[in-house]
């Protein structure tokens, strides 16, 4: 997997986002019950690296600021991988961000189209993905936590939850 930046400003980009993110599990302690003291946390432990590439030249980036629904219709559409996590743009902080994933791991966002820089997440199953909608919970995974009291935090990924696609963080 191989990005189209220099390889310096991609280290970069990883580096301070993995910092940003330990600064706010760090912050935290779990509360009791809890596995995980936040979802930095969670996707610290189970993220993985996606590596920015262009939007292809047929496809439209969606809407700004409607991540999460663009690259759910992305997926459905183009038979791609459902991603949320933490991902910079062009001189920005980590933002909360869903993309797409392909196969290889390379990265297809339907929002910001090839401004994306670092990327860290949890790519979800289409089964997964497919029980959350018939259960009325499919929006936001990890950042709406709250309507299903915190399911993740307490009791982790559940089982079959996670796609074999991008590189786990401990291989990286």
């Amino acid at each position: 997997m191989r990005s189209n930046q220099p390889v310096d400003d991609f280290g970069r980009s990883r580096q301070r986002l993995v910092e940003v993110l330990g600064l706010f599990t760090s912050a935290y302690r779990p509360a009791a019950g809890r596995r995980y003291s936040c979802i930095e946390d969670l996707v610290l432990s189970h993220g993985r690296w996606f590596t920015p590439s262009p939007l292809p030249t047929d496809r439209r980036p969606g809407p700004q600021q409607r991540c999460f629904a663009n690259a759910s219709a992305h997926a459905v559409i183009y038979g791609l991988t459902y991603v949320e996590g933490y991902a910079t743009a062009a001189s920005s902080a980590p933002f909360p961000h869903a993309w797409c994933a392909r196969p290889d791991g390379t990265v297809e966002d339907p929002t910001w189209g090839g401004d994306g820089r670092a990327y860290l997440g949890i790519p979800f199953t289409n089964d997964f993905l497919q029980r959350q909608d018939a259960l009325g919970e499919l929006g936001p995974l990890l950042f709406d936590q709250h309507i299903t009291g915190w399911q993740f935090l307490h009791d982790g990924i559940p089982g079959g939850a996670v796609a074999e696609v991008g590189l786990p963080m401990a291989d990286a």
